[in-house]
């Protein structure tokens, strides 16, 4: 089975895996179910890092 994580569960599945279903998380190891993460994902985890990096140089400057 083919496996498209959206963004928030790319990130819970990295930092919080406890937020993750266990029949999820089966899906997630199983060896023969490939796992892919959007482009778009990529670009929005870059967009809110680029946002908390400016929020946080306004809150230190």
């Amino acid at each position: 089975m083919n496996i498209l994580l959206d963004t928030h569960a790319f990130l819970w599945l990295r930092n919080a895996p406890e937020k993750i279903p266990e029949q999820v998380l089966a899906a997630y190891y199983d060896i023969n179910n490939g796992i892919f993460l959007s482009v778009v994902s990529i670009w929005e985890m870059q967009i809110k890092h680029q946002e908390s990096s400016t929020l946080h140089y306004r809150l230190v400057h």
